[in-house]
């Protein structure tokens, strides 16, 4: 017998309805490696029993109390190798391979627990010699590796590295430690959730209709429209204490582009049709005031986007506006709160910038026909981050409750002028403020 291994999600599905057995086997059922011969006796193709990393490094977790967590990574990847290694190795797969299937046939379940707990033993016996002939050396190496790599730059470099993580919003505002936590193998990284905090007040409509992510379309015949406000954002893990000075400031234009579709031919509307439509949108008879009073308010908002458009509109056709002259910047981190640093070389921020972008997309704009339904059933809000629509005439409080989710956004600061915004100031007043920066001649 040999066991497989692959980094992808486990694909053999064990079938051992013989309750009685696990039920004999107690807490041992609950075993990795008991796991694995279960699985053994309830697969056909003995050659094919399919073991992913993940179940690798709980053998090395749960059997041999391995803390995975402030394990050198290089250490863990020995591991790792050795144990698919070994695993394949062990002499006595076939016979036990053999005779359980022959107990299992015979549905002796008194031998066949017996069999499982001493093979049990000597399999896991077997992967801890090898485990423990290799730790001398396995030291040894992890210890040059240490005394090998460069603490801090010896020299200037152009060079952009890159880190890739995956996680949360939630997660990436409070994702690496200001200083390396002495408490936890002076790591960086913050793996605990941020803490909820309780709010009296949910986050007004209007800012959460100018929150990136948050897309607005309407569809009636003659016309589909969409409109989100977009924020590219670029992040950058840097070292306060270092004092580098930071890149010179460059002005974006605010104008508006326009992308159109690559055809021969472009149709084009006013621009003061789509104003007309989105007023009487705006005043239409709707099935509760509230509604009502939602739906006016945003009509307000997609008329005040006109303000600095074209004069025609073009089908089909997108349009981009940059809301500031300057990116907002913000530092994100967690506090580490202890007495027992060994080093005060580290003040570690995560720098997060973007600037704001208004865009709309006119998949379809020819001689609309408005028909206002009581329901609103022409229009819908969607959140692209969570990917969730939200139609009918309760959607703007259904997105109000589902914006709990998005609650807890560090505030940003204008990179020109350095006044600092809460995001839900900057998404109610659509990203835009006075800034007095003078830029360099």
């Amino acid at each position: 017998m040999s066991t497989a291994t692959t980094d992808n999600e486990d694909v053999m599905i064990v079938d051992n309805n013989d309750t009685a057995l696990l039920t004999s086997l107690g807490d041992l059922a609950e075993k990795p490696l008991i796991m694995l011969f279960l699985r053994l006796i309830g697969n056909d193709t003995k050659q094919n029993t399919v073991l992913t990393n993940a179940q690798i490094i709980d053998i090395l977790q749960k059997e041999f109390e391995m803390d995975i967590v402030y394990t050198h990574e290089l250490e863990v990847e020995i591991y790792l190798n050795l144990l698919k290694r070994f695993l394949k190795d062990w002499p006595q797969w076939d016979e036990f391979d053999f005779d359980i299937n022959i107990l299992k046939d015979q549905k002796n379940i008194a031998k066949m627990k017996d069999m499982l707990q001493s093979n049990y033993g000597s399999l896991k016996k077997y992967l801890q010699s090898m485990l423990t002939a290799v730790d001398p050396m396995l030291k040894k190496v992890i210890k040059e590796v240490n005394e090998s790599t460069v603490r801090e730059p010896t020299t200037t470099s152009n060079d952009e590295v890159a880190i890739e993580v995956k996680c949360t919003r939630q997660q990436l505002n409070e994702l690496f430690f200001r200083r390396p936590h002495p408490e936890q193998n002076n790591t960086i990284f913050n793996i605990e959730l941020p803490s909820e905090k309780i709010r009296l007040q949910p986050v007004a409509v209007q800012s959460i209709l100018n929150w990136p992510g948050i897309r607005i379309s309407i569809s009636i015949p003659g016309l589909m429209y969409k409109r989100e406000i977009k924020m590219p954002l670029k992040h950058l893990l840097i070292n306060k204490k270092l004092n580098y000075p930071p890149p010179p400031l460059q002005e974006a234009k605010t104008n508006y582009q326009v992308r159109t579709a690559r055809m021969t031919n472009h149709g084009h509307v006013d621009v003061k049709t789509f104003y007309d439509i989105i007023h009487r949108i705006g005043n239409g008879k709707y099935r509760n005031q509230d509604l009502m009073d939602k739906i006016w308010m945003l009509s307000a908002l997609i008329k005040s986007d006109l303000e600095e458009a074209p004069k025609y509109i073009y089908s089909p056709s997108s349009y981009r506006q940059n809301l500031s002259k300057y990116p907002y910047k913000r530092l994100l981190c967690a506090e580490v709160n202890s007495d027992s640093f060994s080093s005060n070389n580290y003040d570690l921020v995560l720098e997060e910038s973007g600037i704001p972008q208004l865009q709309y997309h006119f998949i379809r704009f020819s001689d609309p026909e408005l028909e206002i339904t009581q329901d609103a059933s022409f229009l819908k809000l969607e959140c692209t981050l969570c990917e969730c629509i939200f139609a009918g005439a309760y959607m703007f409080s259904m997105i109000q409750a589902h914006f709990e989710f998005h609650r807890g956004e560090k505030d940003y600061q204008c990179s020109g002028c350095h006044v600092v915004f809460s995001m839900e100031q900057l998404t109610a007043s659509k990203w835009r403020h006075v800034c007095d920066h003078e830029p360099s001649k």
